[in-house]
């Protein structure tokens, strides 16, 4: 195995945009028997790692990734991931996630509060999946993200997308289309596994495809994220008082070309959670189309806030409604 050899052109171009740099260091065989000292594994994957990554530093999305066993030793003396834990840790994404590595080559997730996961099943996938967020958000700037159901290659045989082969593999299931991207993480932490992401262009392409989807399946389950530029509300107030503003859910359907969509919850049932129950409601026709999410907490509104989100062409806003003294359900509208 030769890690360097693996990165594709995108992955390439994608480390000299972040500014990527690497002191490599000279003797690789004298870091592994810094691995070897503490009574950890020396492994192919391993030694595979530190002669083709050791050293690598760049920043991307306000973190700074370093990626070395001889970087990670001279931030810390254990290279040990946890109490009798064979993972070797092998870099740091940012200031609270260490990243280790497993006999079998993959990389697990370490914060300082969360179990580990397993996030790539390569250094070579990781940095492919980091080059294929970049060219994302080349592609169509800031994308509107719905998340669906975990089914990947059903909707993506229903919207005839093609497999991105570089970035997929048994971790991470990639489509595209001149259309939209749709990715699904297919191990590691239950919460990401638990739902597949469309990424679109605009929201007119959202609508179109999700329509497409929704005739073929009409149980289909969504959620929508819109993209990073909704503008979040809160508004506190005694109980749920200030609920009269939300229109009545109900009241939408009669709306002109007013569709309604099952609302897929906040994929926290992995935690035995119930999930929330809502609504996604689409209307319009092309060139003024908008979504309309409700959400509240399980069957008791009274135990965390209410959400109301408007997505449209020009304007996304979330509001959350969270109840103070004294708590209830909402007025009914």
């Amino acid at each position: 195995m030769s890690y360097a050899h693996e990165l594709s052109e995108r992955a390439r171009l994608f480390l000299q945009r972040v500014g990527a740099s690497r002191a490599q260091s000279a003797d690789v065989a004298g870091t592994l028997e810094l691995v070897a000292a503490q009574g950890l594994p020396v492994f192919p994957a391993l030694r595979d790692f530190e002669s083709a990554f050791g050293g690598l530093q760049f920043a991307w999305r306000r973190h700074d990734v370093v990626l070395g066993i001889a970087c990670m030793r001279e931030r810390d003396e254990d290279l040990h991931a946890g109490p009798d834990d064979s993972r070797v840790l092998i870099g740091r994404a940012g200031a609270w996630t260490d990243i280790s590595m497993s006999t079998d080559g993959r990389l697990w997730s370490h914060g300082p509060d969360d179990a580990p996961w397993e996030f790539a099943s390569s250094p070579t996938r990781y940095l492919e999946h980091l080059a294929l967020l970049a060219s994302i958000g080349d592609w169509c700037g800031d994308p509107f993200s719905v998340i669906a159901e975990p089914i990947g290659s059903t909707l993506a045989q229903l919207l005839d997308l093609s497999v991105d082969v570089v970035a997929s593999d048994d971790h991470h299931a990639v489509w595209t289309s001149d259309a939209c991207w749709l990715l699904q993480q297919l191990k590691g932490d239950p919460y990401a596994t638990s739902f597949a992401n469309l990424l679109y262009r605009d929201i007119d392409v959202a609508a179109d495809t999700l329509l497409r989807l929704r005739q073929a399946r009409p149980e289909l389950r969504i959620q929508v994220g819109g993209s990073e530029r909704v503008t979040t509300e809160e508004h506190s107030r005694h109980g749920y008082a200030s609920l009269g503003q939300i229109p009545s859910p109900d009241s939408w359907a009669c709306e002109p070309h007013a569709v309604r969509f099952a609302y897929l919850g906040d994929c926290m049932a992995y935690l035995g959670s119930p999930d929330d129950v809502g609504v996604v409601w689409l209307f319009g026709e092309p060139g003024a189309r908008r979504f309309e999410q409700y959400v509240q907490p399980g069957t008791d509104p009274s135990a965390g806030f209410v959400e109301w989100a408007s997505f449209g062409p020009d304007r996304a806003v979330l509001r959350r409604f969270i109840p103070v003294y004294p708590p209830g359900p909402p007025p009914r509208s």
